[in-house]
């Protein structure tokens, strides 16, 4: 039976083993996934990346029989310019949330650690952007911090998981705070400046059966970049109680 003291040295563990970044290539991307799903979605992102002009390579991600080769180069043909479709080579078990359904959240991470880019702007395949926004990558605090996300909102029904005895804390190892939560549908990430946060949260998706069930990979984001922060004493809110 794993205890709270095994996680935490576990954590630990992982942190301090942490090396130097995989080698990327210089530059920047569009990254998202699609399955059969959403080939919708992604036909109506990638034709909105079109007419937006979104002058970038954009590599979309698959797992192996999610799509056929007639779909995948149907897609393709709508942007063939700039889109690429890539069978992740990472296999891994679907998460099961609470009432049953099956995720394949860990895409995303993987689809991030896979892409060949330094830099990447992850867009879910039912998101659609409204203006060429690759200006992003020039905002000042994502060349700071190396990263960029959006505050998510939840309903009510995720209350208990923030009060300060809540298991959630103690699973991260995390001191209670109001940080905001992530919105994980779209965010930028340099990797060569993240490699810290981005291998904490290829461990929580490795262990994804303990942390993805405190609100799936979202949530993970934010406990990995609070866990390094937390680590190397920079900053990090707590209530006030």
């Amino acid at each position: 039976m794993t205890t709270l003291d095994d996680l935490h040295a576990e954590q630990n563990k992982v942190y301090q083993s942490i090396g130097t970044p995989k080698e990327y290539k210089l530059g920047k991307s569009i990254v998202t996934s699609c399955y059969r799903q959403e080939i919708t979605g992604t036909y109506i992102l990638l034709t909105e990346l079109k007419r937006l002009g979104f002058n970038c390579p954009i590599e979309v991600f698959y797992r192996e029989g999610e799509l056929i080769d007639d779909e995948v180069q149907e897609l393709t043909r709508l942007y063939p310019d700039y889109v690429v479709f890539k069978k992740l080579k990472k296999t891994f078990e679907p998460f099961t949330d609470r009432w049953g359904n099956q995720k394949g959240w860990a895409t995303k991470v993987y689809a991030i650690l896979e892409s060949e880019y330094e830099e990447n702007f992850w867009i879910d395949s039912d998101n659609f952007p409204i203006r060429n926004c690759l200006d992003l990558f020039e905002d000042a605090e994502y060349k700071e911090k190396g990263s960029l996300f959006w505050r998510d909102v939840y309903s009510i029904d995720r209350a208990n998981q923030y009060w300060s005895g809540s298991d959630f804390w103690k699973a991260f190892n995390i001191a209670p705070n109001d940080g905001e939560p992530f919105e994980s549908g779209q965010f930028l990430i340099n990797k060569k400046q993240c490699w810290k946060q981005l291998y904490m949260m290829i461990y929580y998706t490795e262990q994804q059966k303990i942390y993805y069930q405190f609100g799936g990979d979202a949530e993970c984001w934010r406990m990995a970049w609070q866990y390094v922060a937390t680590q190397e004493k920079a900053y990090h809110v707590q209530y006030n109680y």
